[in-house]
């Protein structure tokens, strides 16, 4: 008796958790937040290297320059900030991390539409690699949360 209550238990909870997991499958994604970016500023504090704004600076440009959108959105110009940067620091010192905050204004009225701020944080065997391996994070990180083309490799 004690076990056919178990064996009815386990079976309903596993039913309960099924129900549960196949539920979430068919719920509706939330929309995503998509613009049509026409350009893009890069600003820095004074201790962010210049080699990091101008790579991040080329690198969204000319995902700007080959990105086509097929329907019309709402068009906007993005704001990059960076003010912290830590380069070589970790135990092997071969770790890099810089705070972004991103703003994207809207070209008709000038109001900010969208803002977030996150932190990239890469791995590189040379110092010297830092701001090369910065900006190109950061860039990839960009370019995905604006769904940007990826430009060609020169």
């Amino acid at each position: 008796m004690l076990s056919t209550l178990f064996r009815f238990s386990i079976v309903g909870a596993l039913t309960l958790v099924l129900m549960g997991c196949v539920t979430n499958l068919f719920r509706p994604k939330p929309p995503q937040l998509y613009y049509d970016v026409r350009a893009v500023v890069v600003m820095a504090g004074p201790n962010v290297p210049l080699d990091l704004v101008r790579g991040l600076e080329r690198r969204m440009s000319d995902a700007v320059a080959v990105t086509v959108r097929s329907e019309v959105l709402p068009r906007v110009i993005v704001t990059v900030r960076m003010d912290s940067i830590a380069t070589s620091i970790g135990l092997d010192k071969n770790k890099n991390e810089v705070i972004v905050k991103v703003s994207a204004a809207s070209v008709e009225n000038g109001a900010v539409v969208a803002e977030g701020e996150f932190k990239v944080m890469t791995e590189t065997g040379s110092a010297n690699l830092a701001a090369e391996s910065l900006a190109e994070e950061t860039a990839a990180r960009l370019r995905d949360m604006f769904h940007l083309q990826r430009p060609a490799i020169r």
